[in-house]
């Protein structure tokens, strides 16, 4: 255990230091010569469990936190998350040092440990009631200069450069968060669109909206449909990040289902849980997050990504089912459901993927299906695709980071059923396996395309969870993608 008293600036009023079983009776005695404080207690009442908490006073603040046996990096950064929310008005005012021990974190991922514990600090102090009129919860969360690490490890230098990673994916999931928890009626397709376009300005990358007129001419007719009953025109946002290269980059389109409000339309959704339906532009939110992250993280890859956005509604205009529409890739499409519309308009923004960019890699995210949740309840996404290698890199990086995905199925069995007797294809499959017939609809779009991943993320973005009191944002996907594309 480091010498705190050495180390820990004297201004440092608060030291928080992660332990783990092994070694605990040892760096316990070291913890007590340095505050002198009385070793006896603290092994009593310290075991370093997962999540165990212990803090005492000795002219700093100094709070232990357990991380259990062998934790991985994304639990460390969850466990911190914990605390620090569950402490946040007074850590608000504190300069913090995070004490880091060689013991369980080796140098190979001290890189990691320190970015981890440093963004999900940040994201504790995420204001979740910015539309309440007496806002108790604003705080002070500007701690790029209040957040040190100790280190054993001497020739370590990377602390800044984690510290602002750290940073900037904070800043950028707590924006992902806003997207998503906002209501409808102050996050619609076009105000999305235009927060797209404010952060392309300010950090440097490409990004374009075509509205109702231009999709029209296009022949979007997928998307237009599922806009159909709605007031508020649909939106089809193309953003591109292409840093200055000398060498040929890896190409990389992302697609998000950005359904700003989702009633079902004409066959309208039970109305218990429909207030939820504000989070069905999550995969949107995520793809949005991901385009910035990466200018700002300045990584080597051309990226693409697509947000085709509205809301479905009921109305006497609404587009009913039976209907058969031409899709921009010129298939004709049954609407057998009008709450399939995700796959609709994603159908739309893949065949655009496929005409107009022609990628390495296409990746989508969708809150598409319920039946996901059923299969793989809150803990992973499903994940369907053909293509051997990128579905070991994405579980790869979902093992990394937290954001789990689990291999579902795309057998030509689950297609059978989305035949249709006066279209090319129809939009809702059997009463079963409704995730896969989901995924084999959107692969009809890809134009075979060889390395295609479509993420179903229902069940992972708009969660129950201890920093609200009703389900909020996850800002899931933005991790994941950002492994993944940090990797090729």
């Amino acid at each position: 255990m480091i010498d705190l008293q050495e180390r820990v600036n004297s201004d440092h009023d608060t030291v928080i230091i992660p332990l783990t079983p092994k070694d605990l009776e040892m760096n316990l005695r070291a913890l007590a010569n340095s505050f002198s404080v009385n070793e006896d207690f603290l092994q009593s009442e310290f075991k370093a469990e997962k999540k165990e908490i212990h803090s005492f006073f000795a002219k700093k603040k100094v709070i232990l936190m357990g991380l259990g046996e062998n934790p991985k990096i994304h639990e460390i950064g969850k466990f911190c998350r914990s605390l620090a929310f569950s402490q946040r008005n007074k850590l608000a005012k504190s300069k913090i040092a995070f004490v880091l021990n060689d013991s369980f974190f080796e140098e190979n991922v001290l890189f990691d440990a320190i970015e981890s514990l440093a963004s999900n600090f940040l994201l504790a102090f995420y204001e979740l009631g910015k539309l309440k009129t007496e806002n108790t919860d604003k705080l002070n969360i500007e701690f790029a200069g209040k957040l040190s690490f100790v280190i054993d490890t001497k020739f370590y230098k990377n602390v800044e450069k984690a510290i602002e990673k750290a940073k900037i994916l904070a800043e950028v999931q707590q924006k992902v968060f806003d997207l998503v928890n906002l209501p409808a009626n102050v996050l619609d397709s076009v105000t999305f669109s235009e927060k797209m376009q404010e952060s392309g300005t300010k950090y440097g990358y490409e990004v374009k909206v075509f509205h109702k007129e231009e999709i029209e001419k296009m022949g979007m007719n997928l998307l237009l449909a599922v806009n159909q009953g709605s007031h508020i025109p649909p939106t089809f946002t193309v953003m591109e990040y292409k840093p200055k290269s000398e060498k040929k980059l890896p190409k990389v389109a992302l697609l998000g289902k950005g359904v700003t409000f989702d009633t079902g339309g004409v066959s309208i959704k039970d109305s218990n849980n429909m207030y939820f339906m504000k989070c069905d532009m999550a995969g949107a939110a995520a793809v949005a997050g991901a385009l910035e992250a990466v200018a700002r993280l300045k990584l080597p890859v051309h990226l693409f990504g697509i947000v085709p956005s509205t809301d479905n509604m009921v109305s006497s205009k609404a587009v009913v089912p039976s209907a058969i529409v031409k899709s921009y890739s010129g298939l004709s499409v049954e609407i057998i459901d009008t709450d399939a519309e995700g796959r609709l308009i994603l159908a739309d923004g893949l065949g655009y993927i496929a005409k107009n960019i022609e990628p390495d890699v296409i990746i989508d995210l969708a809150t598409l299906t319920g039946s996901c949740i059923m299969a793989l309840g809150y803990a992973a996404a499903g994940m369907f695709t053909q293509n051997e290698e990128l579905a070991q890199k994405l579980y790869n990086s979902g093992q990394k980071t937290g954001e789990k995905v689990w291999r579902l199925p795309l057998w030509e069995e689950y297609g059978a059923s989305l035949k249709s007797d006066m279209a090319d294809i129809k939009n809702l499959g059997a009463p079963v396996a409704g995730a896969a017939s989901a995924a084999k609809f959107l692969e009809k779009f890809t134009q075979k395309h060889s390395a295609w991943a479509h993420l179903d993320v229902a069940g992972v973005t708009f969660t129950d969870n201890e920093f609200g009191s009703q389900r909020n944002a996850t800002a899931y996907g933005v991790r994941l993608l950002i492994d993944y594309l940090e990797n090729l």
